[in-house]
């Protein structure tokens, strides 16, 4: 009996040490989940939501999402006296590496409304991991329930990767017709998500997950500069990369748009081909003074001291990159 009861406890104290857990790292915001999957949308983030992680590096990585669901201020759906400017893009454009204070959507807002005579609101529609095939589809929505009075949409390397993400995508039929790929929907984790889905809110479950995701890091985590580096095989990507059909295609369909203008940096194989499709397009090139910071100013956009690694634009680039557009963008929007 005393053993049983000394189970009972013990279950007990372990029950309300994961309630204390659960509600430390929910309220103070260090591990919260900030994706759910939407029917409609697929994954997209959850509004209202303070959210940090333990295992992000580069910046300090605090964001927070607004009642629409997107990192930053909501746009608001009525405002006649602000001139709004929707960014979409994906984690350069989301941004959560810095703190949104010293992103390049409010630099450029701050430099922009203090050179103009209009009122500019800038608005961050990025989404992390957001691959061309998926950016054309966030572009409707976007101008279906935001209509921003401008668009900017960021193209560089990473936009050319594969849809990873269970979200709905633009393919290319037997016709060679844009068709809207919802299979996420058929999947068995989407379905197993819809059963299950309000313990993704939970905050142990997010931090046992990412821990999971780290547990072939360890050993390097663990004994650091000491862990043996593996052989790197340099594979030349020169000859095999290339501009998809679909890729192309939806560049070519999102030129036809007069009213978006592009931000581009693209330092990879691809770039030739991308800079001729964009011609005759609205667009901004970051490259030419972001290899400036690091030849000139001796600064590497992406470089981040706090890990001593390579990724997303720093601080310093996020700051160069709002000064240029704030400077550039009143051009576009006479036109």
């Amino acid at each position: 009996m005393e053993k049983l009861k000394n189970i009972f406890f013990a279950i007990l104290g372990f029950g309300l040490m994961l309630i204390v857990l659960e509600l430390f790292f929910t309220l103070g915001g260090i591990t919260n989940p900030i994706i759910r999957i939407d029917s409609k949308y697929g994954e997209q983030y959850i509004p209202d939501k303070m959210c940090n992680s333990l295992f992000v590096t580069e910046g300090f990585g605090l964001a927070k999402t607004n009642e629409n669901g997107w990192f930053g201020k909501g746009q608001p759906k009525i405002n006649s006296s602000e001139k709004t400017i929707g960014v979409i893009g994906n984690s350069f454009v989301a941004s959560r590496q810095v703190f949104s204070r010293n992103n390049f959507l409010n630099i450029s807002e701050i430099h922009l409304n203090r050179d103009s005579e209009s009122t500019y609101g800038v608005y961050n529609y990025g989404k992390e991991a957001l691959p061309l095939s998926q950016l054309l589809h966030v572009k409707e929505i976007v101008k279906e329930e935001y209509n921003p009075d401008h668009i900017l949409i960021l193209i560089n390397d990473r936009s050319f990767k594969a849809a990873s993400r269970m979200a709905p995508f633009y393919e290319l039929d037997n016709k060679e017709q844009f068709v809207l790929n919802t299979d996420f929907k058929s999947t068995i984790v989407y379905k197993v998500y819809q059963k299950v889905s309000w313990l993704s809110n939970s905050s142990i479950l997010f931090l046992a997950y990412r821990v999971k995701n780290f547990l072939p890091n360890t050993g390097r985590i663990i004994f650091d500069k000491f862990y043996p580096d593996k052989e790197v095989i340099l594979v030349n990507t020169q000859e095999k990369e290339q501009l998809s059909t679909v890729n192309s295609k939806i560049l070519h369909t999102l030129v036809a748009d007069k009213d978006i203008v592009f931000i581009t940096d693209i330092r990879g194989v691809l770039a030739a081909d991308v800079k001729e499709i964009l011609k005759d397009a609205n667009t901004i090139d970051l490259r030419p003074f972001l290899e400036e910071m690091e030849t000139i100013d001796g600064v590497n956009p992406y470089y981040w001291e706090i890990d001593k690694d390579y990724g997303h634009w720093n601080n310093e680039a996020h700051k160069k990159i709002g000064l240029e557009l704030a400077k550039k963008l009143p051009h576009f929007f006479k036109r």
